[in-house]
């Protein structure tokens, strides 16, 4: 019987998108020619319906709105995935992206540009912050239904301060990712997007992903990277790096507890690492 297999990788299934920056790829592409893609509008305006209508056309002026939402949301997320699947194209039409062709511990970082956008195949994983602040949050939840009492208060405690630092709650938040499954490579592959652009549960962001992203630093010796650079863009101010080193020294165990490494080399990163914007995931 044998396999064909296929020769070209058209059908992709987004994980992330970071719209605004893959936007921008596209235009300067294109030479300012991309327009703003679609956004989703504010309900308003004249229903069409007369007050005579009564109850009747209130209902009916509500499912029109309710579909026509649910319409525009589909062109939305149609429109992302369609800028992000035409820039992966064009950048290797154009030889404008580096591609690892083996494994992230082949990679001869000296090659590495600031700048530079590369394309890679690797195991994605949350920073484990992020995977504390997940895990916090469905302990909560779930230890009632449970019967479980011990440990929710410190649970409660955990998420409002990882709330805090991250800034899980602002418009403009972003989540932080580890590239793993490199055996015994000394580079830390880490990098960050926007959670507005998350297009899965953010508990099934993991797995074997395709990678397009722009190379934002390469720290191969010198000074450690607070973790929380990745998720703000910006380095901590002294308070906040000194309150991210007292929580993993005083949650460390509760954590641990949890099925999570965290430990300080994952809030006060060391050299070697390279840290990426990334631009979107797939499979």
């Amino acid at each position: 019987m044998g396999f064909t297999p296929p020769k070209s990788d058209h059908f992709k299934r987004f994980i992330a998108i970071d719209t605004a920056s893959v936007s921008a790829a596209l235009a300067a592409l294109d030479g300012g020619a991309v327009s703003e893609v679609l956004t989703r509008t504010a309900d308003g305006g004249d229903s069409g319906f007369g007050g005579e209508l009564g109850v009747r056309g209130a209902k009916v002026s509500a499912r029109r709105s309710k579909e026509r939402k649910v319409e525009e949301e589909l062109r939305r997320v149609r429109t992302e995935h369609s800028a992000a699947s035409s820039l992966v194209d064009r950048l290797r039409d154009a030889e404008a992206v580096g591609e690892v062709d083996g494994g992230l511990e082949d990679v001869i970082t000296d090659d590495l540009g600031v700048g530079m956008v590369i394309h890679f195949v690797a195991d994605v994983v949350l920073h484990p912050l992020h995977q504390t602040a997940v895990m916090a949050d469905e302990f909560i939840v779930q230890a009632p239904k449970l019967g479980v009492k011990d440990g929710v208060n410190d649970a409660k405690d955990l998420a409002k301060f990882l709330k805090a630092v991250l800034g899980s709650d602002r418009m403009d938040a972003k989540i932080a990712v580890d590239f793993t499954g490199v055996p015994d490579s000394e580079v830390r592959w880490t990098g960050g997007f926007p959670m507005s652009g998350l297009q899965v549960p953010l508990e099934d962001l993991q797995g074997r992903v395709h990678v397009l992203a722009q190379v934002d630093a390469v720290h191969m010796d010198g000074e450690r990277v607070h973790a929380l650079r990745l998720v703000r863009g910006v380095p901590p101010s002294e308070t906040e790096t000194t309150a991210t080193e007292t929580f993993a020294e005083s949650f460390g165990k509760a954590v641990a507890d949890l099925g999570i490494r965290l430990d300080r080399d994952d809030i006060m990163m060391p050299p070697p690492m390279v840290i990426l914007r990334i631009l979107c995931l797939w499979r």
